[in-house]
């Protein structure tokens, strides 16, 4: 009889202390829930200060669609802030996204993620999202392709350029001061073939990063025109000659032997002139 009384303590024990780990555990993760479905763990924040923050940071925001679920990519969008000078990547796996029309003010709460060197929020369900307002989509900022940078990732912007190559679904595209990637994504529902290399392009879409560095993302055909021959001379004084960017050192030097051989037969013409004129004299 002692015998199984002393087997029993220790099962007892056992049983309990399982128990008690059980209890505590459930304990913390009603308490975590509680604490996170209250919002205790939110950064108020603008977009413009995700930089500053670290990944995986739960943060809480406030921007304009500016371009709905599912238009360029199934799991994200892009909001700007309402003066348009930041802008930021929303991502959800899930892709439940709710109804949301382009100049929607949202807030969105999340946590701060990276894509190929891209900041973006990660959103978990459609219950992340709230709409505050329905406002005119702020202006895209007319820039230069030089003034691309990490502070304009996300932002909407509208560049000028030559149409220098077309390859699968990218234009590569040069303003004179720079060149930059433009994606066309098969979402965007844009006619890739009425453009020709050698166009002069105006383009509006968002600023994006991956590990190959910027591209611009057009949303809608309207985001790319073409550009007539007097307003494109406008654009670059400094390729006159049109020659295409990533030949131009080679081209320029042809263009420049030319120009010379040219020179040096009207000189030789000139002063043959010279002396047969000085012969009859």
């Amino acid at each position: 009889m002692s015998n199984e009384n002393s087997d029993l303590k220790p099962r007892f024990f056992l049983n309990f202390g399982l128990l008690f780990c059980i209890l505590i555990f459930a304990f913390y993760v009603f308490v975590g829930l509680s604490v996170h479905a209250a919002g205790l763990n939110y950064i108020d924040t603008d977009i413009a200060n995700l930089r500053n923050l670290e990944k995986d940071a739960p943060v809480r925001v406030k921007g304009v669609v500016a371009v709905e679920p599912a238009t360029l990519w199934k799991t994200i969008f892009y909001i700007v802030a309402e003066e348009g000078q930041s802008g930021v990547q929303i991502y959800m796996y899930k892709q439940d996204w709710p109804e949301l029309n382009l100049g929607d003010l949202i807030q969105v709460k999340g946590v701060i993620s990276e894509s190929g060197g891209e900041r973006r929020i990660k959103v978990k369900e459609k219950q992340d999202f709230h709409l505050l307002d329905h406002l005119s989509l702020p202006r895209a900022q007319e820039i230069s392709i030089s003034q691309i940078n990490e502070k304009r990732i996300g932002t909407l912007v509208e560049i000028k350029g030559q149409l220098i190559e077309k390859k699968g679904d990218s234009f590569y595209v040069d303003d004179g001061t720079g060149e930059i990637r433009v994606v066309i994504k098969p979402e965007a529902d844009i006619d890739k073939a009425q453009f020709n290399e050698g166009d002069w392009l105006s383009l509006t879409g968002l600023i994006s990063q991956t590990s190959k560095g910027y591209r611009l993302l057009p949303r809608f055909p309207e985001d790319l025109k073409l550009e007539s021959s007097g307003q494109s001379s406008k654009i670059s004084s400094v390729r006159q000659l049109d020659i295409p960017p990533r030949d131009r050192g080679g081209n320029l030097a042809k263009y420049l032997t030319v120009a010379a051989i040219g020179l040096t037969a009207s000189l030789v013409g000139l002063a043959r002139r010279w002396k047969n004129k000085n012969k009859t004299t």
